[in-house]
């Protein structure tokens, strides 16, 4: 890996971590919502334990991403003061 060189080199990987941990966070949720519910939508008992399992664990993960978000945000504007690219 390559060193960061300049401070808008810094600024845009920074930006560029913070949309990552934010996408990934809105992939998360979303998997968490759209997963079968009840057999009656095709899935097994055995299937539906596991989804248990994904519901609880897969917001937990989307929590961490935002956290993650945060972090990369606020070093962007109290260390760099620099400007955030969103989308959002």
């Amino acid at each position: 890996m390559a060193a960061i060189e300049s401070r808008e080199e810094l600024i845009y990987l920074l930006s560029a971590a913070s949309e990552v941990a934010h996408g990934a966070a809105c992939s998360h949720l979303f998997a968490t919502f759209s997963m079968k519910r009840d057999v009656s939508e095709g899935a097994t008992a055995e299937q539906l334990e596991a989804i248990g399992r994904w519901k609880r664990v897969l917001p937990q993960v989307a929590g961490q991403e935002m956290a993650h978000r945060a972090l990369t945000s606020n070093d962007l504007r109290t260390k760099l003061a620099g400007a955030i690219e969103s989308t959002d």
